[in-house]
């Protein structure tokens, strides 16, 4: 099976990149300080597989944001389409979405094109 065909597409209003690369980014944080312990924390396998994806997810986020906050004028009144590859999907809803403390929105609707992948992939730990 192709991967290509699992990726899903979500459509950000305008500062929504921006609250899901923070998603993203705290939880990025969080694991690059527990290495920084005296004593090192172990990261989870699972967690240290999806974090190339999710840094990647991460990099696409913040250029989409930046061009946002960079705009002049009124914000765009049409929403942005955004590619989510099948990893970054499954890396979102196994990591940041358990954990996640805000932005419900952009989750949402990460969760529901998730939904599209249920057939293929248990979102269950």
């Amino acid at each position: 099976m192709n991967l290509a065909h699992l990726d899903q597409i979500i459509e950000l209003q305008y500062g929504e990149p921006r609250q899901l690369y923070w998603l993203i980014g705290d939880l990025l944080t969080r694991v690059a300080l527990r290495s920084q312990h005296p004593t090192p924390v172990p990261v989870d396998g699972h967690l240290f597989l999806a974090l190339p994806a999710l840094q990647r997810c991460a990099k696409r986020l913040y250029r989409l944001a930046q061009r946002d906050a960079d705009a002049i004028g009124p914000p765009r009144q049409r929403p942005r389409r955004f590619r989510l590859k099948a990893d970054e999907v499954v890396a979102i809803m196994l990591h940041v979405q358990p954990v996640a403390t805000g932005a419900w929105v952009e989750l949402g609707k990460v969760q529901q094109k998730a939904l599209n992948l249920e057939r293929y992939i248990r979102f269950n730990p």
